[in-house]
């Protein structure tokens, strides 16, 4: 019947030149046209390759609509001058804000934004040490009003502390309170006291300071890193700050990780000196990394498989022109399939836009079977359109069971679940079949023509049928060395584990790369995280205290967490009520206010310092012990030391060095004292998230969701979850007995990982049972369909034990090469059954169709194999994987199959005598 059906088929097609040529045309331009008005869209993002309605993917999904896109880009920068550091991460952040792709630069946090919630964030014992004191002073007073008390710049301030201290010397107490402090309210009292005079001495000492440093008593985190007294984000004792840059667009899709990477390493090497090193990393990086990296390689692979094809073509035909027609199908086929892709999908995602790669890898192979045959048509003497009759009645069945069976590889992934690897196995099983259309028309269309030229000058014409006789000796030694060979590399075959770390695939030199390698030196890892969410603070409470106590179980999964609360202030219930009664009891205290003098002499400020180090290291202490409070005495030694490092300061600086900082350090002070002012006389009321500066909030609290406010909590895994799917698998059973809808990237990635490697398997099944059925449905004989196994099932085998060999891993992208080699595999079996069966002699069937198998998979294995030179670890691992399995089907359907079907023979020639 496919006999009958091909003869009718040439007839047609080569009596309806003119019809079918205008039919190519006509459909060739529509699908251009439909492809060129913006009817396939490309899906580039990561999301793109899962259904909408995965559970995983809805969760994920929902996150970021919440949060903004779940993935930071970090960036670190390095130096051995921490000031300087921070001088270049402040002019780096502003650089970085102003650009439009970029919402969020978080690497420090305001302090001074603090400061109008200040006092929260003080110990408790510091609360109530303050407290007490206020309460002694309110007693000491004896409900006496006083004015408010206006200083006037720091000068002032200094004199007028020294003359407070003179009349305490002198047996005035009056000014000092009359009363004796507690030793731990001496102790804070000296803490602030020498924190205030080292920080006007880094003002006096920095010229571009403009910001006020408070000691940070928050947000201290494991793993290297912490925040510093000016509340930057760093490591390694202030020699490394880490920032978090994020932004509302989807920079998981290389559409806008590319353009936004580039600005960053743009404004980054713009603004950042020599001597300081910084790099970027995170997921967004590494996507476009990834594609950076596969369109570069491109360049490179392409260029090299396509001359080295060309070349390949050349030797064996020595025709360029016939080597074009080999290729014409490729581009009406590509066409076709990409608009029926539109047709049927509508978009590429990232995985299902390698199929062009595929068709040409596997779809060449249709034309060069047909050009071979017609080839050998005509030097047998049959020229013009009844050679390509011939060749397409007599090879056309063999490339139709072939394409089928390579589709039906590819088509059995369409029936999978994961969205990525279906649409793929729909997109290339139909463009396989298009590719098909286009070689049975065009070929014999291009070279049924009188004198066509398809090979070697015509001197080679009516030359006779070429002759070629296996040798029967080695029918055995091949079988047996054939055999032992697949017994040896199938020894070898272990259990694969399949490398889940696309990160892997990067060069190791690479920026990302090498910036999670500074990250990890200082003891920052785990740059991916999974959330918890709840829809109030006393839910997000009880989920972070679980989590913490599992992070502090050195067999959890759990390492570390990140939420609202390592920025809201500690034991903030307890501190409520402490607060609330500061505040009442502020209001029966004078006011205490501080403005800048800019006209006080400079010259008087060394004069003072110099007389505060005397009296605090002579006068005090000799009054204290004589008045019998030596204790305290030892308390002074911290302060003194402060003061004298603050002489030593301001005697280096000329009197115009002076009074520009020091103004600007008033200037900042007043600013922070009318804040705390305004604390102090504000109503009580509870301390929220809404409260704090945005920046420090927004990756764990949005007040504004579809849900109403929704809080966050990262948890960082205790283990790799890029590449182990155990960890993966634990950290979401953990999390999910917490919160029944965890998500996060940690959660996810695997997650999609086993369920496209889960896919891909369940597919290889699909695609073995359907290949099998279309092999029966050819060959009918259940010897023959054994034969024509035989390239697949021992090539499968070579592949598997080869890839052990050479320590191959199994990834996300050489997965991909199961359907390509099953589809390689059963063509080459197929045509050379075929050909045996029509002229019954395995000399003859090898050096008819031997040369096109030779050459297809050569051609292949150069398209393939040129992936070798790629940068990316998964093309490396693509084009060695598929190297090895082409090579071996080659080999086997070339070498081992024939010596098979000459010993079929014999063995028929001794039944039939």
């Amino acid at each position: 019947m496919r006999r009958r059906f091909f003869q009718w088929f040439a007839d047609s097609l080569l009596h309806n030149r003119a019809t079918w040529t205008a039919v190519v045309v006509v459909v060739f331009a529509a699908a251009v046209y439909w492809l060129a008005t913006g009817h396939l869209g490309v899906n580039s993002s990561r999301e793109g390759i899962a259904d909408p309605d995965d559970p995983e993917q809805s969760r994920i999904s929902a996150y970021n609509e919440r949060f903004g896109v779940g993935y930071d880009i970090v960036a670190v920068l390095r130096g051995d001058d921490p000031q300087k550091l921070r001088d270049v991460a402040d002019a780096t952040a502003e650089a970085l804000r102003a650009k439009d792709s970029i919402d969020e630069v978080f690497y420090r946090v305001d302090l001074e934004a603090l400061a109008e919630n200040a006092l929260y964030y003080l110990p408790f014992e510091h609360l109530d040490s303050m407290l007490r004191n206020m309460r002694l002073i309110e007693k000491a007073r004896d409900g006496k009003v006083t004015d408010p008390i206006q200083l006037r710049g720091i000068i002032a301030v200094l004199k007028d502390v020294n003359e407070r201290i003179d009349d305490f010397v002198d047996g005035e107490s009056s000014g000092m309170g009359g009363f004796k402090p507690e030793t731990a309210d001496m102790d804070e009292a000296v803490r602030f006291l020498v924190g205030l005079i080292d920080e006007l001495r880094e003002w006096i000492d920095d010229p571009k300071r403009t910001k006020l440093g408070l000691k940070a008593r928050f947000g201290t985190r494991k793993a290297g890193l912490n925040l510093d007294n000016s509340g930057y984000l760093v490591a390694d004792g202030g020699r490394l700050i880490l920032m978090r840059i994020r932004s509302r667009l989807d920079i998981a899709d290389d559409k806008y990780a590319i353009p936004i990477r580039a600005t960053i390493e743009r404004v980054m090497g713009s603004v950042i000196p020599d001597d300081i090193y910084w790099g970027i990393t995170g997921v967004p990086v590494m996507v476009a990394e990834e594609r950076s990296g596969l369109k570069r390689d491109l360049q490179v692979t392409g260029t090299v498989s396509f001359v080295g094809c060309l070349l390949i073509f050349l030797i064996a035909y020595r025709s360029l022109r016939g080597t074009m027609v080999v290729f014409l199908p490729l581009a009406a086929g590509i066409a076709w399939a990409l608009a029926l892709a539109a047709l049927l999908i509508g978009s590429l995602n990232i995985i299902s836009s390698s199929f062009a790669v595929i068709l040409i890898g596997m779809g060449i192979d249709f034309s060069v079977h047909l050009f071979t045959r017609v080839r050998d048509e005509r030097k047998d003497g049959t020229d013009g359109p009844e050679g390509a009759r011939r060749a397409l009645i007599g090879t056309g069945p063999a490339i139709l069971t072939g394409a089928l069976t390579s589709a039906a590889a590819f088509g059995a992934m369409g029936l999978t679940g994961f969205r990525a690897t279906r649409e793929l196995g729909i997109i290339a099983g139909t463009g396989l079949l298009m590719v098909m259309i286009a070689a049975f028309i065009l070929v014999p269309l291009v070279l049924g023509r009188k004198g066509a030229i398809v090979g070697r000058p015509t001197s080679d014409r009516l030359s006779g049928p070429r002759k070629f006789v296996w040798p029967r000796a080695a029918t055995m030694p091949v079988i047996v060395g054939g055999l032992l060979v697949t017994l040896g590399l199938g020894s070898t075959i272990r259990p694969i584990d399949f490398n889940f770390d696309w990160t892997s695939y990067l060069p190791q030199d690479s920026m990302p790369i090498r910036t999670i390698e500074v990250l990890q030196e200082h003891g920052v890892s785990g740059l991916q995280y999974a959330v918890t969410q709840s829809r109030s603070l006393e839910e997000a409470r009880a989920q972070y205290d679980r989590l913490v106590a599992l992070s502090k179980d050195p067999d959890s999964v759990v390492d570390r967490v990140e939420s609202i609360f390592d920025v809201l202030p500690p034991q903030l219930a307890r501190k409520e009520p402490v607060v609330a009664e500061i505040r009442r009891r502020a209001t029966a205290l004078p006011r205490i206010g501080f403005e800048g003098d800019p006209a006080a002499p400079t010259d008087k400020l060394a004069e003072n310092i110099a007389g505060l180090s005397e009296r605090l290291s002579e006068d005090l202490p000799f009054t204290l012990r004589e008045a019998g409070q030596g204790d305290l005495v030892d308390k002074l030694g911290p302060v003194v030391e402060a003061v004298d490092r603050l002489h030593a300061s301001v005697k280096e600086r000329t009197p115009q060095e002076l009074r520009a900082r020091l103004d600007r350090f008033e200037t900042r002070f007043a600013d922070i004292s009318k804040r705390f002012g305004g604390f102090l006389n504000r109503k009580s009321a509870p301390l929220r998230p809404d409260d704090l500066p945005r920046s420090l909030v927004s990756p764990f609290y949005q007040p504004q969701t579809e849900d109403g406010p929704m809080y966050a909590i990262r948890v960082y895994a205790r283990g790799n979850v890029d590449d182990d799917p155990a960890v993966a698998r634990r950290l979401k059973e953990t999390l999910r007995e917490i919160d029944p809808d965890a998500t996060g990237y940690a959660i996810t990635q695997i997650h999609f990982g086993v369920l496209m490697k889960d896919s891909l398997s369940q597919s290889a099944l699909w695609a073995g049972m359907l290949v099998l059925f279309l092999v029966l449905l050819d060959l009918r004989r259940p010897r023959d369909v054994a034969l024509a196994l035989v390239p697949l099932g021992m090539g499968g085998v070579w592949m598997i034990g080869l890839m052990n060999v050479f320590g191959v891993e199994y990834t996300f992208a050489n997965v991909l090469s199961i359907p390509l080699i099953i589809g390689i595999g059963i063509d080459s079996g197929i045509h050379v059954i075929h050909r045996w069966r029509e002229c019954e002699d395995v000399g003859m069937a090898l050096i008819t169709t031997g040369k096109a198998i030779l050459v297809s998979s050569l051609t292949t294995m150069m398209a393939f194999g040129s992936l070798m030179l790629a940068t990316n670890g998964g093309g490396r691992t693509l084009g060695m994987t598929l190297v090895l399995g082409v090579g071996a089907c080659m080999v086997t359907s070339l070498v081992f199959l024939p010596a098979l079907l000459d010993a079929v023979g014999r063995r028929a020639e001794v039944a039939g005598s």
